[in-house]
């Protein structure tokens, strides 16, 4: 994913602080953790110059706030990796950010890739290892796989010189570097060592962790769901284990799809899905979302997804109108060539399905200014706190005309321009318009804006 904030155009922040605008570049990362891409100056590079401009306590708090609060895995590590080039990194930055087996070989890994890093592994980051190595026992060792290039385990070991606090430990350790860890149990490995799949899913299903849940987990189960029916699982099995289920890490996006898949499970599918919405960011005050329903949105996101850009915002209504709180203000419309309201009777999967049905042409700015104009006529000329549009950006009348323009928005309200799609024409605005284009879909795209807002970075 990219985003695009069109500095030229649309400037996302006033005179902010390097701290600021160190938060909302990481913050900006929800959206785009696994390509981290950006238009003119990338994010990464930009980090790298807020991390020096910042105190040394700026930055731990940057980094406690990228990897405990925003839950990021690849931020955190380049953080570290940026603390260590100023020489303010302690091996307690290190032992607290590594929290997973491969989170030891990417740091190694992104600290070797940096070209300007001219000196042996720093010493803190050899501790900070060192120190966190002992919390993996060997069914976490033995998931670990890595890439054909990535760093090994034995390198691992071999860089950082973990001491073993026992003998049991340092047995263990034996094994990783010797290459005879025990394969561990997981549900792929069982897969794919038996022809019987009914039997294998049926076992995966019923039998119980320590914690009480299967041994699937709810994000294998909800992706699996079509393999386990075509497989001939029991439909009451498949239905008992959605219902226990614990879902508090699943993204209410991937219930949709699951649903998309099983269609006979989405009574249940969707109960969890409602259940999940205590864990996505609330969007407090006023807010308009408008959805593109024209023909083109039912094109896929990509040449390797099935899933359709009318999906993911269909997605985005449901979530936002799930998430309303007392006092907040949610008001959801499709567009074509201009807007329909979207009844407030509609939640969940029924309003998914609702918005996701693809028709006629677009007109993207006689539809978004016609929604802030109807909110202005009913709330005393005032503007909402802000205005999503997901669209692909494509315009029957706007983009290639001075026939209409975007409506600006005030200092306090904000317009995110969600684009879906890869089209060369885009929406235009004036600068200092309120406006901000966001290139691309993420999941945590509400998780994003809410923070950003909270942190007056945007």
């Amino acid at each position: 994913m990219k985003t695009n904030q069109k500095a030229s155009k649309a400037p996302v922040s006033m005179k902010t602080s390097a701290y600021d605008n160190l938060r909302r570049t990481i913050m900006a990362s929800l959206l785009f953790e696994d390509t981290f891409y950006e238009d003119g100056e990338s994010a990464a590079d930009r980090v790298a110059r807020y991390m020096n401009e910042v105190s040394p306590e700026q930055a731990r708090a940057a980094l406690k706030e990228a990897k405990e609060d925003n839950k990021l895995r690849h931020m955190p590590l380049y953080l570290l990796t940026l603390m260590a080039k100023r020489g303010i990194l302690t091996s307690k930055d290190v032992e607290n950010t590594v929290t997973r087996v491969d989170d030891m070989a990417e740091l190694l890994a992104l600290y070797q890739k940096d070209t300007s890093n001219k000196h042996m592994i720093p010493h803190s980051i050899q501790k900070g290892i060192a120190k966190a190595f002992p919390k993996f026992d060997e069914y976490q060792l033995g998931k670990y796989k890595g890439s054909k290039d990535a760093i090994k385990l034995r390198d691992v070991i071999r860089l950082a010189h973990p001491k073993p606090e026992n003998d049991a430990q340092s047995a263990l350790w034996k094994k990783v570097v010797k290459g005879t860890l025990a394969t561990p149990d997981t549900w792929e490995v069982a897969l794919s060592a038996t022809k019987d799949k009914k039997a294998e899913w049926t076992r995966l299903l019923t039998e119980k962790t320590e914690k009480g849940q299967n041994k699937l987990g709810a994000l294998a189960l909800l992706r699996n769901l079509r393999g386990m029916q075509e497989a001939g699982v029991d439909n009451k099995v498949i239905r008992e284990a959605i219902k226990s289920a614990s879902v508090g890490k699943i993204l209410p996006f991937q219930f949709l799809t699951a649903a998309r898949y099983a269609p006979n499970m989405s009574d249940l599918i969707e109960m969890k899905f409602f259940e999940s919405m205590t864990n996505v960011e609330k969007l407090h005050g006023s807010t308009i979302v408008l959805i593109d329903r024209s023909g083109s949105m039912s094109s896929n996101l990509s040449s390797k997804s099935d899933t359709r850009r009318c999906d993911v915002a269909g997605a985005l209504g449901a979530i936002a109108r799930a998430t309303v709180e007392d006092g907040d203000e949610v008001i959801i419309y499709g567009f074509e060539e201009d807007i329909t309201a979207i009844p407030s009777h509609l939640k969940g999967f029924a309003l998914a399905h609702e918005l996701a049905r693809a028709n006629g042409g677009t007109r993207v700015y006689r539809s978004v200014n016609h929604a802030v104009n109807n909110f202005k006529a009913t709330h005393d000329g005032a503007c909402p706190d802000r205005v999503i549009v997901i669209t692909d950006e494509q315009d029957n009348g706007g983009w290639y005309s001075n026939s209409e323009k975007l409506v600006n928005l005030p200092k306090k309200s904000h317009g995110y321009m969600v684009n879906v799609g890869t089209y060369e024409h885009g929406i235009k605005y004036n600068k200092n318009s309120g406006w901000t284009t966001i290139s691309g879909w993420s999941d945590s795209l509400i998780k994003y804006i809410s923070k950003a807002e909270a942190a007056k970075v945007l």
